[in-house]
């Protein structure tokens, strides 16, 4: 599309945001590459001179550019029809705060729609309002903008629920007939505070804080003048506009802290964790569990245990340096001579100099190098004595523990993810850990806990040579636990498990989420069974339907990965023992199987799961239920 006469046939108007936006997308590699974006996008919109700022602050005020001028996810969904021109404004009303009376961040449409609902009229002055002293001076701080008045009419006539009359400056709207059930449902459901002003000037930002406006109260409820008027702003098929939006705006500067992915089985809820962390796990950045019915504190922190402590394991310096550290603080006497005599073998590794670094770490004076020699010939002689190995109790870290130290360790990002998070009981888990789940702007845990004293310990010998400015010391030596900024908590979560242990909303609060939908991987998977093949995307779209038709809900619905095959093809007996074992245990038995039409023979008689197995595997009965869904086989190969 070649857009270079845009300077005539196009206006900078919100109107027009489906225009720039299909412009954006099929230029986006280019403006990508660009050296100087701005004058790209400029100059081949054609603008004279004196607009080319008011195109860039327009396309940053609508969404469709990021601050750095790269094509936004937004301006994706518009060009390919999966948001709409009145959608858009609907999100920017719903976002839009002020200050009224004194009272900072009031919600402008749920102000309106309570104001419309308790005076209905056939029109409506918005100088009305301002005895509420809702004024667009305030709004926009500038008190003879009636372009700023334009704006927000604009705004409101975008989305279909009103109608301007007479001239912007007049401020005089009429309510769509459309519009009374919508302006209710936003009466009833006042949406909180949103620390979002009309003068911001990166949009694509504040469209990605997808808990704040109307994402906040779409629900099942919706009247149906919403459907007509809204048709993408439902609840099914938010999770997808916002997976869209929130990839990219996740960098490493601002992205979460802590998200769960969740969704249907088989959608690659741990396959996108692994894509995300996969440049930290070769270099050791990433740490894993999975929580299960008997997970606890100490399988998910670390706890003392009884091991078997080898006369081989070699400490480095650094490490010795902390052995030596550790035994000093405890008081013994003739604290270099001991730890010579535990620790002989990694001694004897190390040159005269290296063990007088050691002790000048420590504070020691060099000359004792000699007690050190010394110990070093006391433990070897032991160790001709005695077992090369012992049992010996210690405090034994697990993946949090370990994830922990390894982010004070490192100025790169650390990674502790959780499969499964929803199979285990949470608040038992976590503990006291619950409250470092808050963190503060720069990504620190906001409220500090004190460590148990096995934890602390463990904790100071691991960062015992670690400095790092602006940390106070009481979280370096163990006494205080604070989450670093570099600490990212991945977890997965499948919607079908029937969890033992629900997860509270206090818990929840601390995480953001990411839905991952079922769609079509493009993999080329097919089902071969009674000698047909038939595409696997296309059943999954046909069983799904029939699941959400049973069960109304999501749950339980299958991903495309629900089944993994190397070579592509998906054979009767995986179909049988895998798919439909699946299918029957958690979704059909469980409701009227005369109801559904998946699981019925060539009668129309409803079967139950043994009937694949009368007389061996039954593939005749295992193609009917894909028949019985409607589809038709892609290839008929020789039997």
């Amino acid at each position: 599309m070649d857009f270079s006469d845009l300077d005539t046939s196009l206006k900078v108007t919100l109107q027009n945001v489906t225009l720039y936006s299909n412009w954006l997308y099929n230029n986006r590699i280019e403006i990508q590459q660009a050296s100087n974006r701005s004058n790209y996008i400029t100059s081949r919109i054609g603008f004279v001179e004196s607009n080319k700022g008011a195109i860039i602050s327009f396309l940053k005020k609508t969404g469709l550019v990021t601050s750095t001028l790269e094509v936004s996810p937004l301006a994706l969904l518009v060009a390919k029809e999966e948001l709409t021109y009145q959608e858009i404004c609907l999100i920017h009303l719903s976002k839009e705060s002020l200050f009224i009376q004194g009272i900072p961040k009031v919600n402008l449409i749920t102000l309106l729609s309570s104001f419309i609902r308790e005076n209905e009229e056939d029109s409506y002055d918005l100088n009305k309002i301002r005895n509420l002293n809702l004024t667009f001076q305030e709004i926009d701080g500038n008190k003879n903008s009636n372009g700023r008045t334009d704006y927000i009419l604009t705004l409101l006539e975008g989305t279909n629920l009103f109608i301007r009359q007479g001239r912007a400056e007049d401020g005089i709207i009429a309510l769509n007939e459309k519009a009374k059930p919508i302006i209710d449902y936003f009466a009833e459901r006042p949406i909180a505070n949103c620390d979002y002003t009309l003068n911001s000037a990166n949009r694509f930002d504040y469209f990605c804080s997808l808990e704040d406006g109307v994402f906040r109260i779409i629900s099942n409820e919706l009247p149906k003048e919403w459907l007509e008027l809204f048709p993408h702003l439902t609840l099914d098929n938010i999770q997808k506009i916002k997976n869209t939006l929130i990839p990219a705006h996740m960098n490493t500067s601002n992205k979460s802290s802590q998200i769960i992915y969740y969704g249907a089985p088989g959608t690659g809820k741990s396959y996108c964790i692994k894509e995300l962390t996969k440049g930290a796990e070769a270099d050791k950045r990433v740490f894993r569990t999975t929580f299960h019915p008997d997970s606890d504190y100490s399988t998910f922190v670390g706890c003392y245990k009884p091991s078997m402590e080898s006369k081989e394991r070699l400490y480095d310096k650094n490490e010795l340096i902390s052995k030596l550290s550790v035994i000093k603080n405890t008081g013994v006497t003739y604290p270099c001579h001991k730890f010579a005599a535990k620790y002989w073998e990694s001694l004897k590794q190390l040159t005269r100099d290296a063990k007088k670094d050691i002790l000048s770490a420590c504070e020691f004076p060099e000359t004792m190098v000699v007690e050190i020699d010394k110990g070093i010939v006391i433990g070897e002689e032991l160790s001709h004595s005695v077992d090369q190995k012992q049992i010996v109790y210690q405090f034994v870290p697990q993946a949090f523990t370990n994830a922990y130290v390894k982010a004070y360790q490192t100025t790169e990002p650390v990674y502790l993810v959780i499969e499964e998070i929803n199979r285990g009981n949470c608040a038992q888990i976590f503990g006291d850990l619950f409250q470092l789940l808050d963190r503060d702007d720069a990504g620190y845990s906001k409220y500090p806990i004190i460590a148990d004293t096995d934890l602390g310990n463990h904790i100071r010998e691991r960062l015992q040579s670690v400095h790092i400015e602006g940390i106070d010391e009481v979280i370096l030596e163990g006494q205080e636990l604070v989450l670093p900024s570099n600490l990212y908590i991945l977890a997965s979560m499948n919607t079908s498990d029937q969890s033992l242990f629900p997860i509270d909303s206090a818990f929840k609060r601390r995480w953001d989420w990411k839905y991952i939908p079922i769609e079509d991987a493009d993999k080329g998977y097919t089902i071969k069974v009674n000698g047909h093949e038939y595409d696997w995307w296309t059943f999954l779209e046909a069983i799904n339907k029939e699941v959400f038709e049973l069960t109304n809900s999501e749950d339980k619905q299958m991903g495309y990965f629900f089944v993994k095959r190397p070579d592509g093809v998906i054979d009767a007996e995986t179909l049988v023992n895998k798919v439909y074992f699946y299918l029957w245990n958690d979704v059909f038995k469980d409701y009227d199987l005369e109801g559904q039409k998946a699981f019925k023979n060539e009668e129309n008689k409803a079967i139950a799961f043994k009937d694949f197995f009368i007389g061996g595997l039954n593939e005749k009965l295992a193609e009917q239920v894909i028949l019985n869904l409607g589809l038709t086989y892609t290839d008929h190969p020789e039997l």
